[in-house]
């Protein structure tokens, strides 16, 4: 049994739940906090547990030990928190049947735990800066000895930075929504500048597609939820700095109380919905918000802030768009590089508004970059004074759960698959493919059912008049304004299917068979 507890541990009770019959001896070893360290007089220490990633390792360790020394028992303890000089930090107990398998499973168990779990620890030490202490040896099975002056000593020799620049850096907050494409980069940077509490917000798991562009995470963590694992990695990186990981995705009943606490909000999200629910939450609660988005080798980056002369995002855009306006990455596909130059960009507009560097930089315009031509320029922000949110007679006084459902109008000549079987779709309809061959799996039988024109072909294809023809892409969007295109041209049997391929193999997947 492994556990993390933040209340003295109680030894008389270990030792009374391990006593077992069959037993012919108990080993126990504690470790406590001590008065010094490597010669300095240590006034108190603190420890902090990556409690997920540790409850897992230590299950490991502490069957390894059973495997090799056939022990009968094995209990292990960990305090976390602030600890007093004398404090019982850790416990372990080993029972065997003889001492010699106690003894050296104890002595394997401890060393290993003191090497491979997740535990960081830092000195207070009596005449000198409290200093980290990386406690955990997966990368090295050294200590490694810290200390925040040395970590942020280039940092702090920018005139604009220095000491006073890096406290106030330390004591922010900041939120950052969305740990993908533009939040890897961001949340690195931001990390390693030493903002002092960062909230992760993503529900999503990692999916392989996800890493040529996510540079915080690695194949062996697929299927696992992306806040979680970038906690880990980036706790790696900056042992001085408090991470949370919310996983739960952001919704109107709970972006208020997470905006409010930060200082200031990254929005490294990728759909409207979310984008205008965290705009709308930010200028309610007076929270500068730093804004980007990305289109193949384009990408944007807006700061607003709350009050501004120069209006906001729905002085723009007063409702939320139809998604299908815009190509996303699962349709249009992204290079890596380029939300990484925007996710990065994002991190240093939230580190120049800690420090008071931002006034007059971005917060009146919208910077636009195009990546391939590296061409740039900055188109000024007006207000409207009929906004919504920011105008004279603004309608929007607080966050509404029915504002933000992306709900976008359904076309006349867009099929659901809402309800329907798939053959009989494939009765009804001649489906055409349009997407690139690159993006089919020719071995998918479902994609075999469907004839490939790509989508550049389709205006000259030769449609039968006599059939009705269902356009299909990855998600629906790039089909439905082809199908709207081809129609204007008086091609009236053409059709779209809503949510294309994907919402197609969900159906089948669903779908009973005899």
């Amino acid at each position: 049994m492994f556990r993390v507890c933040s209340e003295p541990i109680d030894r008389d009770f270990l030792c009374q739940s391990m006593n077992r019959p069959e037993s012919g001896a108990l080993v126990v070893f504690e470790g406590w906090v001590r008065n010094h360290n490597e010669g300095h007089p240590v006034a108190s220490l603190e420890y902090e547990v990556y409690k997920e990633m540790a409850a897992r390792e230590a299950e490991k360790i502490l069957n390894e030990t059973k495997e090799n020394f056939g022990i009968t028992g094995i209990t292990c303890v960990h305090r976390e928190g602030h600890l007093k000089v004398g404090e019982l930090a850790v416990w372990i107990g080993v029972t065997a049947h003889h001492r010699g398998e106690a003894f050296k499973g104890c002595q394997y168990a401890i060393d290993e735990i003191k090497t491979r779990l997740p535990i960081w620890k830092k000195e207070y030490y009596v005449e000198k800066p409290a200093e980290w202490v990386n406690c955990q040896g997966c990368y090295s099975q050294s200590r490694t000895h810290i200390s925040e002056k040395e970590y942020y000593g280039k940092q702090t020799k920018i005139r604009e930075i220095g000491i006073e620049g890096q406290k106030k850096l330390t004591n922010s907050h900041v939120l950052v929504i969305g740990a993908g494409g533009l939040g890897c980069p961001a949340l690195s940077y931001l990390v390693g500048a030493g903002i002092g509490h960062l909230t992760i917000c993503d529900s999503d798991t990692l999916e392989i597609s996800n890493l040529h562009r996510q540079t915080l995470y690695r194949t062996e963590d697929l299927g696992q939820l992306k806040a979680s694992i970038a906690k880990k990695s980036l706790k790696s990186l900056n042992p001085f700095i408090h991470i949370n990981a919310f996983t739960e995705r952001v919704t109107a009943d709970n972006v208020l109380s997470l905006v409010e606490k930060c200082d200031v909000v990254l929005d490294c999200s990728d759909n409207f919905e979310t984008k205008f629910l965290v705009h709308d939450a930010c200028y309610l609660r007076e929270k500068p918000l730093v804004q980007a988005s990305v289109y193949q080798f384009e990408g944007q980056l807006n700061v607003y802030f709350s009050g501004n002369a120069q209006g906001c995002m729905r002085c723009t855009w007063p409702k939320i768009p139809d998604p299908s306006c815009v190509g996303n990455c699962t349709d249009v596909g992204v290079l890596g590089a380029v939300p990484g130059f925007f996710g990065t960009l994002q991190a240093l507009e939230a580190v120049k508004i800690i420090l008071g560097l931002a006034q007059g930089t971005t917060e009146n315009f919208s910077l636009f970059v195009d990546l391939l031509s590296l061409e740039q320029y900055r188109i000024k922000q007006y207000k409207n004074p009929d906004c919504p949110l920011c105008g004279e007679n603004g309608s929007i006084k607080n966050i509404a759960p029915n504002n933000y459902k992306e709900d976008p109008v359904r076309l006349p000549f867009e099929i659901p698959l809402a309800g329907m079987q798939c053959e009989t779709i494939f009765d009804d309809y001649d489906l055409i493919d349009i997407r690139s061959g690159y993006e089919r799996n020719i071995d998918d039988t479902t994609e075999r059912k469907m004839t490939h024109v790509e989508q550049e072909d389709c205006a000259s294809h030769d449609f039968d008049e006599a059939k009705n023809y269902l356009l299909v892409c990855e998600s629906g969007m790039r089909s439905r304004l082809l199908a709207q295109s081809l129609r204007e041209t008086g091609k009236n049997n053409i059709f779209s299917l809503m949510g294309g391929v994907i919402a197609l193999k969900k159906t089948i997947n669903r779908t009973p068979h005899a």
